[in-house]
């Protein structure tokens, strides 16, 4: 099975803008306890956030996922449509789903906050994974050898250091849909979840091949 990283449209026929969502409404309260700011996107979210209400740029169209600035993409900010389309595929079990507000003007849209707060490392295959040491100034990316989980595990507390793979190979993955973060961050998909959400007419996202990441400047 294929898998390809999902990212945003870009095209502006299709966006209208991007990204569409730069801010929140002026009364958004940065500094609460419940606010986006708070909320640790490496772990699952302890509080209920206040998503209302990330600000729609004036030339934005709704989409089936919404790029924005505020909020990132740590998470997927989805219509229900495409939510229902997720329910028929094998995608990670450990998700949290809120919903969110968008707004322009005197118009609200309610859209929904998916988020995969698991990580899954186990699905990389780090015997056939080439890895550099790239937080070096003026050097340029060292080999260094990494072929386990736990050896990745063990370099990544080394305070100030920091690794990439020239490319990144999965071994099986258990999901048509899950999230990296540690490394190689974003979510992935599984090419019959792509073609679905191709097939379907879904707006907003893009897809490129995990053979065409780059990781090393």
């Amino acid at each position: 099975m294929k898998y390809f990283q999902k990212n945003y449209a870009t095209e502006t026929k299709e966006v209208g803008s991007f990204l569409q969502s730069k801010q929140m409404t002026d009364e958004y309260q940065f500094g609460k306890s419940n606010s986006i700011d708070k909320i640790n996107f490496c772990d699952k979210i302890q509080i209920e956030p206040n998503l209302n209400s990330p600000v729609l740029e004036k030339k934005a169209k709704l989409t089936d996922i919404i790029s924005t600035v505020s909020i990132g993409s740590s998470c997927w900010i989805i219509t229900k449509r495409f939510r229902e389309l997720l329910l028929d595929f094998n995608c990670d079990p450990e998700f949290q789903l809120f919903d969110i507000r968008l707004v322009r003007n005197e118009d609200s849209w309610e859209y929904l906050f998916y988020y995969n707060y698991r990580e899954r490392l186990n699905f990389l295959d780090f015997e056939k994974m080439n890895f550099f040491e790239t937080r070096m100034l003026d050097l340029d990316p060292q080999p260094i050898s990494i072929n386990s989980l736990n050896e990745f595990l063990k370099f990544e507390k080394n305070e100030g250091r920091y690794i990439n793979p020239d490319k990144l190979i999965f071994k099986s993955p258990d999901y048509d849909l899950f999230r990296l973060y540690s490394i190689c961050g974003g979510y992935y998909v599984s090419e019959r979840l792509m073609n679905a959400i191709k097939e379907a007419g879904m707006t907003g996202i893009d897809f490129k091949p995990i053979d065409e990441l780059v990781f090393l400047r």
